[in-house]
């Protein structure tokens, strides 16, 4: 064997050297002499640094593959430790890059196209719309070190476009590969947002970044086409009724321009019309476009790119002027029409909430901002959007600056399951706007005579009787949830879903336990301050009430009406004070928490709104929700998947259900402890006529909820 021979790998890659009596090597595996050695280069560096090489320290062959496959395993993952020592670049990075890149792929793919198309600069060789789009998915799917896979081949492509897809795969593989092309990408990417990738793994993220924009670009290109058609006939439509002047108005007969009148034809004639009786005032409307009705004055309209920061501060404008007791102008723009509703109906602020919501991603995603200016493309176009939109939508703050453009390009990028609102959620939505064009027809606004929200309305997938529209937990499904480590013993704090001996008593933790104890709704426990815990007629109690913090279901926002008030107090369950659970309250007192579960208050992220604030909980919009993902994945995993869809409101409807069918808790009792589900009221005696259930039958019946573990 000649001195410095390699196994597995030649200088020149050429394949693996075999001896005589030496079996086959790895890679990496390197013979000087008689003795071996592990000799490999760390990729990424120059070829002018040398390799790492390590003596094995044996000349037998069977030895030396035995040690190498160990170091193999070893070198490789001390370079997994040194490509994940730096951070990925951040998402908002990443967002802002793919922001900028987005509108210059679209601007390049929008004048290419045209000029394809009109110029005849459409080459034989060319890759149509869907071809493309197909290799770019596999650039981002198989990545760049891989052939165009046969599987990704559409069976009714031509030949050509099979041999367009492989040629343009080929070519935009190579193109990412070359240093040239990195170099460029890299450069532009510091432009654009001032951070320089500092790690191979930020390289790949810019690649990932510039392949989506590419694929979402061509995708964006095709919808935006479809919405400047829609906008293009609404303007011309527009421009159709404003010119429109009925024949018969006019009233000389006018000379027509030319040669003078044949002599059969005399000026004294007339042109014999039908007989219309008008008045005066109907012959000016149709003499002339109506006038445009104002916005309400002090309300402005958007005049630049609609966004959802831009809506809400017209929102807050139109609040101001219907909140003042100055004589209100019934403005035709939808932010009055809205407040006047919200106002004079006498809105919770949940419901408040919810609505201008709705009405900000009508406006939003129509770009209409005056009611009489709807028409019945803007509500089917805004019913087909929803399937669309992302459901993360304004989980940054940044959402809030962009438009409906920027916002349905970026959804393409995410998973299918984060595209798209639920039926229940576009139903609210169009039931908002349905109740919006309701109002301004009572304040005598004009509208289209077409507009039907009936047509728009979506449709659940099949109605079941209303008690199975949601699954309730059995007894057995609930002792197998609180079986999971979180709850008997975790390895740590950080990994609760492998068993150990550690319990963290949290709000995930006590926040899901005390629903099963109590039936109350996840906001109102895991927004109890902890005062909220307190003695009353010598029982243990939580008192689920409005706090500065979050309201209360049905409960107007500052009520300080007894009549009107939603306050239950429930009696704390015996499992959850041996669990220690009045222990944490005092503890939460004494560190001076105003939350009972302070640590339910996500962090803020930095530069957010809610950093900006001495307590960032009074921004808190959901209470509970930081708790979801380690709830949802305790659930799976204890049963199977979750196949039923459990969740933790599942729960309130458990102890409802073990109240409602226990022959011994009155109904009266029931009501008080859990409040109302759904739709269900009490009949006229026990609403009115009855005072609170006395707190011997609240203990008792809480006391009959069966033990958990």
């Amino acid at each position: 064997m000649s001195h410095g021979a390699h196994f597995g790998r030649t200088r020149s890659g050429s394949g693996v050297l075999q001896t005589e009596g030496v079996m086959p090597s790895h890679s990496y595996l390197y013979q000087s002499g008689r003795h071996f050695h592990f000799r490999r280069r760390i990729p990424g560096l120059s070829t002018s640094i040398g390799p790492v090489r390590i003596a094995l320290g044996t000349t037998d062959p069977k030895t030396a593959h035995t040690w190498l496959r160990t170091l193999i395993t070893e070198f490789d993952a001390v370079l997994d430790d040194f490509i994940f020592i730096i951070d990925p670049l951040p998402e908002e990075v990443i967002a802002h890059y793919m922001r900028a890149r987005l509108l210059d792929t679209i601007n390049r793919v929008r004048r290419s196209q045209r000029m394809e198309a009109y110029a005849g600069r459409r080459k034989a060789s060319h890759a149509t719309t869907p071809v493309q789009r197909v290799v770019l998915e596999a650039l981002l799917i198989d990545g760049l070190n891989t052939a165009f896979p046969p599987v990704r081949l559409d069976a009714s492509w031509s030949v050509e476009d099979v041999e367009a897809a492989v040629s343009l795969h080929a070519h935009e593989a190579s193109a990412l590969k070359s240093s040239e092309m990195r170099r460029k990408l890299f450069a532009e990417f510091e432009a654009v947002t001032g951070a320089k990738p500092g790690s191979r793994e930020h390289e790949c993220q810019i690649i990932e970044a510039y392949l989506h924009a590419r694929l979402a670009a061509l995708g964006a290109h095709e919808d935006a086409a479809k919405l400047r058609v829609n906008a293009f006939s609404e303007q011309a439509r527009k421009l159709v009724e404003g010119s429109a002047i009925a024949p018969w108005t006019t009233t000389e007969p006018v000379a027509p321009a030319g040669p003078p009148a044949p002599a059969e034809f005399s000026a004294t004639q007339t042109i014999a019309v039908p007989s219309i009786e008008r008045s005066s005032s109907s012959t000016e409307q149709a003499a002339s476009p109506p006038s445009r009705a104002a916005f309400t004055e002090g309300v402005g309209e958007v005049s630049g790119t609609l966004t959802n920061d831009a809506l809400c501060l017209q929102q807050e404008q139109a609040k101001a002027v219907a909140s003042s007791h100055e004589p209100v102008s019934d403005g035709a723009d939808i932010a009055s029409v809205f407040w006047r509703m919200a106002l004079t109906e006498g809105f919770s602020p949940e419901t408040i909430a919810q609505r201008a919501t709705s009405v900000r991603l009508f406006c939003l995603i129509s770009g209409v901002q005056r009611v009489d200016e709807i028409r019945q493309h803007h509500l089917s176009g805004f019913r087909d959007v929803l399937t669309r939109f992302p459901t993360n939508f304004m989980k940054s703050a940044s959402d809030g600056q962009k438009s409906i453009e920027e916002i349905m390009q970026q959804a393409r990028l995410l998973p299918k399951d984060r595209q798209g609102l639920g039926v229940t959620t576009r139903q609210r939505h169009v039931k908002s706007i349905e109740l919006l064009l309701e109002r301004a027809a009572s304040e005598g606004h004009p509208q289209d005579g077409d507009l039907n929200v009936k047509k728009i309305k979506p449709k659940a997938k099949g109605k079941g009787s209303r008690h199975n529209q949601r699954s309730v937990f059995t007894l057995p499904e609930l002792t197998t949830v609180f079986g999971h480590s979180l709850w008997q013993g975790a390895r740590s704090k950080g990994d609760r879903h492998k068993p150990g001996t550690v319990i963290v008593k949290d709000s995930r933790y006590w926040i899901p336990l005390i629903l099963a104890y109590t039936g109350a709704r996840r906001a109102e426990i895991a927004g109890l301050e902890a005062t909220d815990v307190q003695e009353i007629e010598r029982h243990a109690c939580i008192v689920i009430q409005a706090n500065k913090y979050r309201g209360l279901k049905g409960e107007e926002q500052g009520e300080t009406d007894p009549r009107y008030k939603k306050t239950r107090v429930v009696p704390i369950h015996p499992h959850l004070i041996e669990l220690g659970l009045l222990d944490h309250a005092s503890d939460m007192q004494r560190r001076g928490h105003g939350l009972l579960f302070p640590d339910v208050v996500p962090k803020p992220q930095k530069g957010s709104a809610r950093a900006d604030v001495p307590d960032p909980a009074l921004m808190v919009k959901k209470f509970g929700a930081s708790i979801d993902h380690m709830w949802s994945t305790s659930l799976k995993r204890r049963l199977d998947g979750n196949p039923r869809k459990l969740c933790m409101h599942s729960m309130r409807h458990y102890v409802n259900d073990f109240f409602l069918f226990n022959s011994d808790v009155l109904g009266a009792t029931r009501f008080d402890l859990v409040g109302h589900v759904k739709s269900e009221t009490e009949d006229v005696n026990t609403a009115v006529y009855r005072g609170e259930a006395p707190m011997r039958l609240k203990v008792a019946a809480i006391e009959q909820l069966p033990r958990l573990f």
